[in-house]
């Protein structure tokens, strides 16, 4: 859910290579990726990195 938001603006192949790198789907609707989802075989890592606190925080860089 959180690629969605991001790729609404970082749409450029690079930041969608990024997102499905890191676990993040693309062009499926929410009830193909649910299953994925429930076991866990695909997760999406965003706040690893962007998550509050981290190098490169979303809520830091939007400001």
């Amino acid at each position: 859910p959180w690629a969605g938001a991001c790729i609404s603006c970082h749409d450029s192949s690079a930041a969608k290579s990024h997102v499905v790198l890191n676990g993040g789907a693309l062009d499926v609707t929410r009830t193909a990726a649910q299953p994925a989802m429930r076991a866990f075989e695909d997760v999406e890592s965003c706040s690893v990195c962007h998550g509050p606190g981290r190098e490169f925080d979303t809520e830091m860089l939007h400001k």
